[in-house]
């Protein structure tokens, strides 16, 4: 047995080469298939107008719990593709923050809808199962718990289905409870939602927080049939 083991030692530098090039592999083909999923939808490669750009990045730095530059320069679209519509415009896009030198990426193949029809409050909506503990709870939002970085929560009059299943953040709780009404709420109980972060006229269904895993080609289609479908709901013509 001790013979074998120069040669199996001699195998190690090859199979590292190995793993390598089929990493760099998978990853090249990983862009390929995504611009090949966004055709299918309708959406093109382009670069967006520097103000849209703005737009869809400024839904994000009321709530980027790792803020350290007030630098709008700092957040950056990648990897984006556009699908024009009558009254709004649909975006697949990648999002990363370069403060300090470094590079996040807070966003991956995310869905934005912007719309010159849409006035809404500043706003998040997520799954009360992503937050833990009592952070959900009125008078837990201190500086130091997850949910801080929301802004104040957003309380509804009475239990609903809703509120049972989705929590708000807002730096405009009041604004946002009135855009959030019984209608809308009633509708939102009964959709399947990613965080949503709204503002003005900009709505983007995020995409970090799905399961590991997720075939992209079920996934994706569906965010954006949702994104239209929330378009409508919050005030777009259809």
């Amino acid at each position: 047995m001790a013979s074998l083991e120069p040669a199996v030692i001699s195998l190690i530098p090859g199979v590292f080469v190995l793993v390598v090039l089929l990493k760099l592999r998978s990853e090249l083909r990983e862009p390929e298939a995504e611009q090949r999923i966004n055709r299918s939808l309708g959406f093109a490669a382009d670069d967006p107008e520097p103000q849209c750009s703005r737009k869809i990045c400024s839904a994000y730095r009321p709530f980027d719990p790792d803020r350290r530059s007030s630098d709008e320069d700092d957040y950056q679209l990648q990897n984006v593709a556009i699908r024009r519509l009558m009254n709004c415009d649909l975006f697949i896009f990648d999002l990363v923050n370069t403060a300090d030198g470094e590079t996040r990426v807070i966003e991956r193949q995310a869905v934005a809808v912007v719309a010159p029809d849409l006035k809404m409050p500043t706003f998040v909506i997520f799954r009360r199962e992503d937050v833990e503990g009592p952070a959900v709870c009125p008078g837990h939002q201190g500086p130091g718990s997850p949910i801080s970085r929301f802004g104040d929560l957003v309380e509804f009059d009475g239990p609903t289905a809703f509120a049972a299943r989705y929590t708000v953040g807002s730096p405009d709780p009041d604004g946002t409870r009135q855009f959030l009404d019984e209608s809308r709420q009633h509708q939102l109980a009964k959709a399947q939602l990613p965080t949503i972060h709204a503002g003005d006229d900009v709505l983007v269904l995020s995409h970090t927080d799905l399961p590991t895993g997720s075939d992209t080609e079920q996934t994706l289609p569906q965010r954006v049939e949702l994104a239209t479908r929330l378009y409508s709901m919050f005030g777009g013509k259809s």
